[in-house]
This record gives C-alpha cells, sequence and structure tokens, in this order.
C-alpha cells in the first residue's frame, strides 16, 4: 500500500509517496523522508495492510489530527489527518482518491506539456526549413540572373557604382525635401530593379510611372528626375 504526504512548512507545500512499508521522517541525512527543521528522527510510519500507523521517535511531543503523541507512543494516522511535528511543521496524509486524482492531474500535465513541445516543434522546424529554402531559392534566382543575363559582369559593375555613387545619393537628398515620398518610392523601386530579378519588370514601370508624375514644388525636382531617365536608358 503506497501512501502519499503534503508536507506543509517553511512557506511551501509539497507532496511524496511512500511506497515502502516502513519510513523514517527526520532532519537526519540516513531517514527515508529528510525533511529540515525537525528531529533527526521525528517519526517512523508504517503501512499494515488497509491500516497506517505512525511512531513518535523524538523526545517531544507532536500532535495527530489535535490529539497529542508522546514520545515512544504509536497512533493509527487515517487518511486526511495531519500530524503536526513542531510549530512549523506538519504533514497530511492525502486520501486515496485525492493522492490518485492529484497522480492523474500530474502525469496529465506533463503529458500535456510534452504534447505542447511537440506540436510547437513541429511547424517552429516546418517553418525554418521554409524559410531556409526560401533564401537558397532567392539565391540561386539572383545568381542565375547575373550568369544568364546579357550584361557582362563589366557592364554590372559599372550599372552598380553609378547608382551608389550618383543615383542613390541623389535620391537620398531628395528624400529630405517637400517631394521627399516620390524619391523614397523611387529608391525602393530602383533597388528592386536592381536586386529583385522577379520584381525586375515591375520596378522599372513603376519607376517610369512616378517620373511622369511631374511636380513643382521643387526647383531640383527635374535635374533628379532627369538624372534617373538617363541611368533607366543606360542600363535598364
Amino acid at each position: 500500500m503506497s501512501l502519499t504526504l503534503e508536507i506543509i512548512g517553511n512557506g511551501q507545500t509539497q507532496t511524496h509517496v511512500i511506497q515502502h512499508a516502513i519510513c523514517r521522517i527526520g532532519s537526519a541525512p540516513s531517514m527515508e523522508l529528510c525533511i529540515p527543521g525537525i528531529a533527526g528522527h521525528a517519526v517512523t510510519v508504517r503501512s499494515q495492510g488497509e491500516k497506517c500507523l505512525v511512531y513518535n521517535r523524538s523526545t517531544q511531543n507532536i500532535h495527530l489530527h489535535g490529539h497529542s503523541m508522546g514520545a515512544e507512543q504509536t497512533s493509527e494516522w487515517r487518511e486526511g489527518q495531519t500530524l503536526k511535528l513542531n510549530e512549523s511543521m506538519q504533514i497530511r496524509l492525502l486520501p486515496n482518491k485525492i493522492a490518485t486524482n492529484a497522480a492523474k492531474a500530474a502525469v496529465a500535465a506533463q503529458q500535456a506539456t510534452s504534447h505542447s513541445e511537440e506540436s510547437l516543434s513541429t511547424p517552429r522546424s516546418f517553418i525554418l526549413r521554409n524559410q531556409r529554402t526560401l533564401l537558397i531559392g532567392c539565391f540561386f534566382v539572383v545568381f542565375a540572373f547575373i550568369l544568364f543575363s546579357g550584361e557582362s559582369n563589366d557592364r554590372r559593375k559599372a550599372m552598380l557604382h553609378d547608382f551608389s555613387s550618383t543615383i542613390l545619393p541623389a535620391l537620398q537628398e531628395a528624400e529630405l525635401k517637400p517631394q521627399g515620398g516620390k524619391y523614397r518610392q523611387l529608391r525602393i523601386e530602383l533597388q528592386n530593379a536592381l536586386l529583385r530579378p522577379d520584381l525586375h519588370r515591375e520596378a522599372i514601370a513603376n519607376v517610369q510611372n512616378i517620373l511622369a508624375t511631374r511636380s513643382s514644388a521643387d526647383s531640383n525636382s527635374d535635374a533628379t528626375d532627369d538624372q534617373i531617365r538617363k541611368f533607366l536608358a543606360k542600363y535598364l
């Protein structure tokens, strides 16, 4: 017959299952159930058939369900009763039904946790694999675009150099002016045209549409627009 003990003390509550017929409880390390703050060998608990007996092995009185037990006295410990060892430590013998439910709840909680971890880990690994696949796919698309496009490496280098040294600074400066939103969008579309083969044609069309929208808000707009048009005509 196993026993389930609920230990209450020092601001904590713990549950221990006793599988042996005899269990010594005390603060000594040699005890089957070691609890700090009580006598070295406080009590011995014995399972005897359907009964549970408790022996007071200390030199101090203990209290079982409100009744005092002197040194070396024995009493039957019934389910639900509390054994008070001192002012700060007490042990309750849990009824079999409560103990069984507590054990089932603990097992169910552990299984639920394991199931949740598995459920979460599966989509997470799936997402990570998809992300890696997408990155690798994008890399090969860009690589194929560079390798098989009609441009020579020298021409592409010249295009990127002109964009980074001339077009990009002009766009960044224009973004700080009243028509900044227009040039911010132009910069994004041009970067897509240069770096995203899948958006190349769409980005160029967007750039041309934006340039077709004229504005007199800034006298420098026409100069920046002309730079972009020349860049498009030369490289794109």
